[in-house]
This record gives structure tokens, C-alpha cells and sequence, in this order.
């Protein structure tokens, strides 16, 4: 008779519900209910990049084999934010990114892991965590804004503050795994549950950390740390390739206006120790005087719309808004290399609220010039990573119900995204 081995090493869950464990990281009940997992976090919270013990199971392997399509967790990103977007968070966000590299498709490490579609191998989490930094340092770093240009920011000087700030390296974890789940269709469910644990690792350490005031010894390190939160915030919906799923829509899109805006007005008050440290060069602007079609093409549907604005008492919030927006425009030209991914951060920072709010309400007239956005964050996926998907599907959630006159003021930019 064989025999019964009894481990005491399953999940709080399965212990309370009295029902056998499997111990992967997250269980598989926990992943088949879509609920937390108190193994769901691979990366031992005493060091960033794991243990180095044999017998750790390795949470790639484990989310390969366990997670499915109909048992993936949700990626909210309201859920995600809601709690740091009540604590006083701080950022400048970066400026224009260059074009990304274009890389193999595969890393050395999943190639070396999985070949001919075969199962991939039990690896310990050290060496998977390896494997993620090993693509930051190699291929993410030059995806980010002005990467190509930069790229000792995000390949030196944001590792070696890491290497002393904890949750920053889950971030940078999480952003290296969500950019390989962009680049490998074949293994985006692991890479997927990868990000996912590294973020909530990450964001579980960011809430302590933002319960606090900023500090100039600290403004270094809250703006590298909000900037990647950005971009994670963003790449959540991302590499979601799932048509069925709607998400981002607009809440999604006026939560990361509100995280954008509460990040930056905070690190405002140390702007001026910022940009002098270790991210300097982010805040040099370049002077460039391309002719961008697209963007003075917006200009002036954005002026016509002013023109035709009537008469009520939402007229000077939203003609004042489309200055605003005109303004944005004209100065991520002249200054940008790539404007479209500098004004993806500058117009909801300079935004009205008086304008966020007709966005709450759903207002026709707010909701065509957001439209006119969507097709300008459309237009910067083919460089920035990050932000695939978003233009498209805010612009779906948007696009109905809308009276005929507003159907025909967004006319342009649905037709621009390829929306009927």
C-alpha cells in the first residue's frame, strides 16, 4: 500500500476550507476561484530575487501548467489603484521615448526553457527573476521613454537604486515581465502571472512607502518609483489580447488621469532636486522642428469644434479645455522627438478639473475631445509598448450612445483608430 505523505505547507485558503493543496505558486483552487493565494507571491518577501534553495517550486513552470484562460486572474486596474490614489502619491512623468529595439521575440533563458512547444522545465524562482532582469537590462530598458537615447537611466541608474529599494525591483520585475508577455504570444499566461505577483508585491511596499511625505533624499527615488508605476498601471490592460474583454474603458482611462495628476502634483515640490540628480537628462527637451501631419492635423479639427461649441454653461470649460489641449499639442512638438507619447502624460496633468468632471458625467462634448486623445494614444502604441489597446477600446467605450451632432465630431478620430 502506498504511502500518505501529509504537508502542512499548503495555502491559508485551502487549510481553512479543509481540502487538499497542490502548492503551486498560487495554488491551483485559488487560481480555478479567482481569489488571493497566500502562495501567490513566488518571491520571498525577504529578498527580491528569491531563494536560492533547490526546492522551491518555480512559479513560471507552475503558472505554465495551472493558469487558464477561464481561470486567469482579473487585472483591475481601478481595484489596483484606488488604494495608492488615496495615500499622497508623486511623480513627474518622463518624457518622449525613442523607437524600440526590435528584438528577437524570444529571450536566451525561455528559449533555453521551452523548445519545440515542449513543457517548460522546473526552474527555481531565483533563476526566473534572472531571467526577467536579464530582459529589463537587455531589451525593456530601451522600450521606456527615451530608452534608446537614455539608456543609463533605465538600465543603471533605476537597477542600482534597486538594488537598496525592494518594491521598486518588483516593479521593474513586473514592467520586464509584461513586456515579455507582449513579445511572446506562446507564453503570455506565465509571464502574465509573473507581472501579476511582482505588482502586488510591489504596490503592497508602495503603500507604506506613500502613507509618508516625500523627502529630497527620497524625490529620487518616488520619481523613478511613480514613473514605472505609470507604465505598469498601463501595461496591465496591455498585453490583453482577449477581443471578449472590453477593458480599458473610460473609468480605467479617468483612473489613470487621476494617477498621472496625483502623482505629479506632489514631486512637484521637489522638482527642482529632481532634475538634478541621476534623472536629469529626462528633463532636457530637445528641440525639434519635424513637421508632425497628425498631430497639427488634430489642431485643427480641435479648432473647428471650438467654433461650433454653442452656447450654455459648459461652453468656457470646454472651449477653455481645447486651448489647453491645442497648447499641449504645440508643445510636445517642438520639444519631443516622439510627441504623442509625451502628450499621453502632459495633457491630463494640465487638464481642468472642471473638465475631468463633464468626463464623470459622461458629458457628449468633454467625451468628443477625449476621443481626439484615444487617437493620439492609438498612434503611440507602435512605440510605446505600453500602451497597446488603449486608444482603441476607451474609444469603443465612448463612441455610444452620442447624440449625431457629437457622432459627427468624433467622426475623425473613431475613423483614425479604424472605428466605424
Amino acid at each position: 500500500m502506498r504511502r500518505h505523505y501529509k504537508s502542512r505547507n499548503g495555502c491559508l485558503r485551502c487549510k481553512k476550507r479543509r481540502v487538499k493543496c497542490d502548492e503551486s505558486r498560487p495554488c491551483t483552487a485559488c487560481v480555478r476561484h479567482n481569489v488571493p493565494c497566500s502562495l501567490g507571491v513566488a518571491v520571498p518577501a525577504a529578498s527580491p530575487l528569491g531563494s536560492s534553495g533547490s526546492t522551491c517550486s518555480n512559479p513560471a513552470s507552475d503558472a505554465e501548467s495551472s493558469f487558464s484562460a477561464s481561470s486567469a486572474p482579473t487585472l483591475s486596474l481601478g481595484n489596483a489603484l484606488r488604494p495608492l490614489l488615496s495615500a499622497p502619491l508623486s511623480a513627474r512623468p518622463c518624457v518622449a521615448p525613442l523607437s524600440l529595439p526590435t528584438p528577437d521575440g524570444a529571450s536566451c533563458l525561455a528559449r533555453a526553457s521551452s523548445s519545440n512547444n515542449s513543457e517548460p522545465q522546473k526552474r527555481s524562482p531565483w533563476v526566473t527573476d534572472l531571467e526577467l532582469m536579464h530582459h529589463w537590462s537587455t531589451v525593456t530598458c530601451f522600450s521606456l521613454p527615451r530608452g534608446e537615447e537614455l539608456s543609463h537611466i533605465w538600465q543603471v541608474e533605476c537597477v542600482q537604486l534597486a538594488l537598496t529599494d525592494e518594491p521598486f525591483m518588483h516593479q521593474i520585475l513586473a514592467i520586464s515581465a509584461f513586456h515579455m508577455a507582449h513579445l511572446q504570444p506562446s507564453h503570455r499566461r506565465m509571464y502574465l502571472m509573473l507581472a501579476s505577483q511582482h505588482y502586488d508585491v510591489a504596490l503592497q511596499g508602495l503603500r507604506t512607502r506613500f502613507t509618508h511625505e516625500v523627502t529630497p533624499e527620497s524625490s529620487h527615488s518616488a520619481f523613478a518609483v511613480a514613473s514605472l508605476l505609470i507604465i505598469g498601471a498601463f501595461a496591465t490592460f496591455a498585453v490583453d489580447d482577449n477581443e471578449e474583454n472590453t477593458s480599458p474603458g473610460l473609468q480605467d482611462m479617468l483612473d489613470m488621469f487621476g494617477l498621472i495628476r496625483g502623482l505629479n502634483m506632489v514631486l512637484e515640490t521637489w522638482n527642482d532636486t529632481v532634475v538634478q540628480g541621476q534623472f536629469a537628462d529626462l528633463f532636457i527637451d530637445r528641440d525639434s522642428s519635424r513637421p508632425m501631419i497628425f498631430l497639427e492635423a488634430i489642431c485643427e479639427k480641435l479648432r473647428n469644434m471650438q467654433e461650433n461649441t454653442g452656447n450654455d454653461e459648459r461652453t468656457p470649460v470646454i472651449s477653455r479645455e481645447i486651448i489647453t489641449f491645442i497648447d499641449a499639442i504645440k508643445h510636445s512638438i517642438r520639444f519631443a522627438r516622439l510627441p504623442e507619447i509625451r502628450l499621453i502624460m502632459l495633457w491630463p496633468m494640465k487638464a481642468h478639473p472642471d473638465f475631468l468632471a463633464l468626463l464623470h458625467q459622461r458629458d457628449e462634448k468633454a467625451i468628443a475631445i477625449l476621443a481626439y486623445y484615444c487617437a493620439i494614444v492609438h498612434e503611440a502604441q507602435s512605440n510605446a509598448w505600453y500602451c497597446t489597446r488603449w486608444g482603441e477600446r476607451v474609444a469603443r467605450d465612448i463612441m455610444s450612445p452620442m447624440s449625431s451632432l457629437e457622432t459627427e465630431a468624433i467622426a475623425w478620430p473613431l475613423a483614425y483608430i479604424g472605428l466605424s
